[in-house]
């Protein structure tokens, strides 16, 4: 199976569902969240984790920023800076990032999130199945726009 038509559709596909994630984002934590998740995955997984978003809530993450050189010091003070709502709970750490860059909004956050949404969806579409976090974007795009437009 191949051919332009098919590339186009996809290409159409992807751009539809882009335009409905961004304005989604904007307005719901829940849609934000799984894109944010497929977001990692996909940096983790095809990118080495280079533009990987931390969650100084996540243990898992924390782990691997002191595995990555962080010190408790600099964990304390994103997370007294966090809990002053100087930032969201959200920074980049590692290769790009020798001290934390912090995600200062959820606007901020959100435009993040946009600069990859293309490249993310196309791996959402080509293994929708792979991990959870591309499972729930897939199921959230398509089979619930499927079931709630009554399609199936």
């Amino acid at each position: 199976m191949g051919g332009l038509i098919m590339k186009r559709t996809i290409c159409n596909l992807i751009k539809l569902i882009k335009s409905d994630l961004i304005h989604d984002m904007q307005i719901n934590k829940d849609v934000r969240n799984l894109v944010l998740c497929a977001y990692n995955h996909y940096q983790e997984n095809e990118r080495d984790g280079v533009d990987y978003l931390f969650d100084i809530n996540n243990t898992d993450d924390l782990k691997c920023c002191i595995d990555g050189g962080m010190t408790t010091g600099e964990i304390a003070h994103i997370y007294f800076d966090v809990q002053a709502h100087h930032h969201t709970r959200f920074f980049f750490f590692g290769v790009n990032y020798k001290v934390p860059k912090f995600v200062p909004t959820n606007a901020s956050l959100c435009t993040i999130l946009e600069g990859s949404i293309d490249v993310v969806l196309l791996h959402v579409f080509a293994y929708p199945y792979a991990n959870e976090a591309y499972k729930n974007l897939y199921s959230l795009c398509v089979t619930d726009y499927m079931v709630n437009e009554e399609l199936i």
